[in-house]
This record gives C-alpha cells, structure tokens and sequence, in this order.
C-alpha cells in the first residue's frame, strides 16, 4: 500500500498522465477513487494558506481538526455523544460539509482578487487546467468523505474531534484571580437586574419615553400562519434522519414573518435608529438608517430530547452613545438579538435576547411552560443563572409581539402586543433579511467602498471599531474584549458562570413544559 506522504509526491505525475491520456470523462472517474485523497487535502490547504495570508478566516462554524472539509456548531457536536446508525452519520455528515463550504465560500468571496487568482492558479497547477478553488469545495468532499466513513478509526476521530472549545479563556480567569474578581462582578449584575427589570412589571403605556416613540412592523405581506400551519411546516421539514427541522425557501418566509416581532424604540438620537450595518470609506462599520432590517437566521436546540427549530432575529443600530467620557459601555454600533424556540406543535416555547456583544441575555417563557430551578439560583452561589424579567404573553391570532427598547443603551425594557390592525403615530416598516441564502447576502461578505468585499467579523469572531473600554475591566472573566460586537456562535453570555447563547442543552436545563 502506498502511504499517504508517498501519494502526496506522486498525485501530481499521475494526474498529468491522466490530464494527458485522458479525456473529462476519465478524469472524472479518476476523480471519484483514491489516487486524488492525497492531492485534494493539499488544495485544501493552498485555500487555508491564502485565507490566512489575507486574514479573512470565517469562524462561524468551528474547524474539525484532520478534517479540512468539515466544520461544526455547538448543536451539530452534540451528536458525537450518540449512537449514530450508518444513515444518521452520512446526515450528520452532510451538515458538517454544509458548514464548512459555507464557511470557506465566504472566505473565498472575501479574498483581494490578486489573492483570488494566485490561489486558482495554484489549484490549476496542482487538479488541472478545469479547476479553480470553488470547484475543490464541490469535488473534493465526496473523496475525503468516503475514505474517512470506510475506516472506524477515521468515524472515531472525527467523532472525538468535532467539538466546539468554549469561549472563555482560562488563564486570563487564573491571571485575574477569577474566584475573587468574580464576587464583585456578580453583584454588580444583581445591581444592574435591580436598576432595569422593574420596567417589565409596568404597562408599557406608564413608562415615559425620553425622546420620540418610533414604532418599526415588519414589511410582510402574507398574514401569520396558525399553530397548525407552522406545526405542519416543523413536521415537513423534518423529513431528515436526524429529525431536524430545517425549512427553507417560502416555508422559512413564511416562519419567519409569523414571528417577526415590532420593536417600538425610543429614540432621541440618530444613533437609535434602526438600520443595515456597512463599510464606511475609512474601513470602518456603520449603519445605514435609510435601510431598516432584521436578518434573520435558524438554530437548532434540544427540548425534552428532541430537537426544536429556533428563529434569531438581529437588528442593529450606530451607535451606543457615551453617556461621558468616563463611560466604559458606549462605542460604535449596537443592537439586539431577539430570538424564539418552537415547539413540534407550532406554538412558541421560549423567547429570548441579548445584545451582539453576548450581553444581558434575559428569557421570557411563553405560556406553558415554566423555569426549573438550577443550581445557580441557590443563594450561596455567585454564578448567573437564566434570568425571567417577565413570561411572555399569549400571542393570539393576528398580534405581534412588541419589544420596547431604550433609547442609548437600548436595553429591551418591556414585551407586549400589538392588535393586528394596531398602528402607531410614529410609525416605520423594517424589512427581513432571510441569512440563509447567497453569502454576499449575509454580512460575512460585505462590499467594501471602492471595491471588494469584507466580513462585518473578524478572524477573531470581533467586529472591529466596536471594542469597549470594559474589556480592561472585566478581562479576568475570560471574555475576549468584553462588550464588543461579535459573530454568531461566539456569544458568551454569562460573565460568572460559563453560558454560551448558541447551547443546544441550555432551554432543556432551565424550563419544562
């Protein structure tokens, strides 16, 4: 048998011979065997080298390590703790190549176009004349996968390997002396959840607004689906091994638009204004306000042992103005992450939020189900546990929920609803941006004035321009510039305590229903 150092050496001789004596179609059946592993991982890498040379790594999904075709998210790792039969590998699989072409499409797409050519001359030199760097991500995955599931030592690796790390630093917690910086960071949370819940406890119509109430509805034609419309849309697709729901096209829309929420925001400056994020001449991110929108994405979480669909919505603003120059929580862009678990039924199990630093992550339950206690609510212990500012009210047919948001800090400060037919005097429509079509969609591929295209995130999950000054603060929790803008998948959400927003387990430990 010829080992894998030694086909590395000869893929390129044999493939000029097949490039030579050959026409496509024996390339093709060439193509589909061994004699190209070895050639394909090292195309893989001609694409890491440029990404990493261009600094536009994508790290919404995590890399599996000795298997470059593949990527992960914390709920696809939760599989690996299974019994997978041959059926529910190759579905798991499926996803794991799904993130991963996703994840380098972007990439691609966010390469200098010298860079783009280099690395496609490059991949011509080493595949043929026929191929570029697009055609690796759509060819190679096949090869790779079929060698890796043929060999038990292969499924178990890639099994112990796919895993997602935390992201929280242990040893800035050891340098910071975590068990006693800790304390006082625990109790200023307790003091900030004194200072802003009472206002959910009040009718939205007795609490003041400093400045202008501004009304934003989303800008959907179809009315709501029923329970029983979105439930007949979870159960079509789940038609899957692995039991996920995963609509797409009109049925995503349609998911979408029924639990669009309205978010009545008081604004006093522009910088409360909703909006779609760009690239400003200088390289850095702003917000377009002419342009109000909420991107939209799914995730998947466990509830009660089955897997539950799960709609994000995140809508952003410039800015979170400093309150004075002492002020450690403003800078440059802002936001809020809205998001709701469904349950099989088509009813809504839980709703919750957090800023897209990963902050002040607040839970509502919806009616039905309610919080169980955890280990974190005991007194002695320090840690933050879910938080239940209010339960969500029952949404009848035709309501929408509304999300009031504060002006500056935009804090989510109360949840009601609007009648169907309801309007307000200040009044905005916002339109829904679906994330799971074409990356240049998405904000991990935006256009760069002057030409060519960046990530909002950078390789470090960060959104740069929006760092705070309570990093230098809070550093000894072991958050990565603590209050900064961040990527999906990257959200810590807890400073004492390790909680991540993107935790399959997370609805399953804290309610029942």
């Amino acid at each position: 048998m010829i080992r894998i150092g030694r086909l590395r050496t000869l893929a390129p001789l044999a493939l000029l011979v097949v490039l030579g004596c050959a026409g496509p179609r024996a390339l093709e059946r060439d193509l589909a065997g061994e004699p190209l592993l070895a050639t394909c991982l090292e195309s893989y890498q001609l694409i890491d080298d440029a990404v990493a040379s261009a600094g536009v790594r994508d790290v919404e999904a995590h890399r599996v390590p000795g298997f470059p075709y593949l990527r992960v998210n914390r709920f696809l790792a939760s599989f690996s703790e299974q019994d997978l039969s041959p059926a529910r590998l190759e579905a798991w699989v499926d996803r794991l190549v799904r993130l991963d072409r996703e994840g380098r499409t972007v990439e691609l797409k966010n390469l200098p176009d010298g860079s783009r050519a280099r690395l496609d001359h490059a991949i011509a030199a080493t595949l043929g004349t026929d191929w570029r760097a697009l055609g690796v991500l759509e060819r190679c995955p096949p090869i790779l996968r079929r060698h890796d599931l043929a060999r038990m030592d292969r499924q178990e690796a890639l099994l112990a390997r796919a895993e997602v790390p935390d992201d929280y630093s242990l040893a800035k917690r050891t340098l910071g002396l975590y068990p006693l910086t800790a304390i006082p960071v625990a109790l200023g949370w307790q003091r900030w959840q004194a200072e802003h819940l009472p206002p959910f406890r009040e009718p939205t119509a007795e609490v003041g607004f400093e400045g202008a109430p501004v009304l934003y509805l989303p800008e959907v034609e179809p009315a709501a689906a029923s329970a029983e419309e979105v439930a007949a849309i979870l159960e079509r697709s789940r038609d899957n091994a692995l039991g996920i729901s995963e609509p797409e096209g009109e049925a995503l829309e349609s998911l979408a638009a029924s639990f669009a929420p309205a978010y009545l925001v008081d604004t006093v400056s522009p910088a409360d204004r909703m909006g779609h994020p760009v690239w400003l001449e200088d390289r850095v991110p702003g917000v377009d306000t002419t342009r109000p929108v909420a991107f939209v994405r799914t995730a998947q979480a466990w509830f009660d042992g089955e897997p539950v669909l799960q709609l994000v919505y995140t809508i952003w603003f410039p800015a979170r103005p400093k309150e004075s120059p002492l002020d450690i929580l403003g800078g440059r862009l802002d936001g809020l992450v809205w998001r709701v678990s469904l349950a099989p039924d088509g009813t809504p199990l839980v709703y919750d939020s957090i800023h897209p630093c990963g902050c002040y992550h607040l839970f509502f339950p919806a009616p039905g189900v309610e919080r169980t206690p955890l280990p974190e609510d005991r007194p002695e212990d320090i840690r933050e546990t879910a938080t239940v500012p209010q339960p969500a009210p029952p949404v009848g047919p035709g309501a929408r929920l509304v999300l009031r948001l504060a002006a500056g800090s935009h804090y989510l400060t109360g949840l009601t609803l609007l009648p169907e037919g309801a309007r307000g005097r200040h009044e905005r429509s916002y339109r829904l941006v679906i994330d799971e079509g074409p990356p240049e969609l998405a904000l991990r591929s935006m256009p760069l004035p002057g030409g060519g295209r960046r990530s909002l995130y950078a390789q470090d999950a960060i959104v740069p321009g929006t760092e705070r000054a309570e990093r230098y603060i809070f550093w000894p929790m072991g958050i990565a510039s603590a209050g900064a803008m961040r990527q999906w998948g990257n959200h810590a959400t807890a400073f004492v305590g390790r909680r991540h927003f993107d935790d399959p387990f997370l609805l399953d430990r804290a309610f029942d229903r």
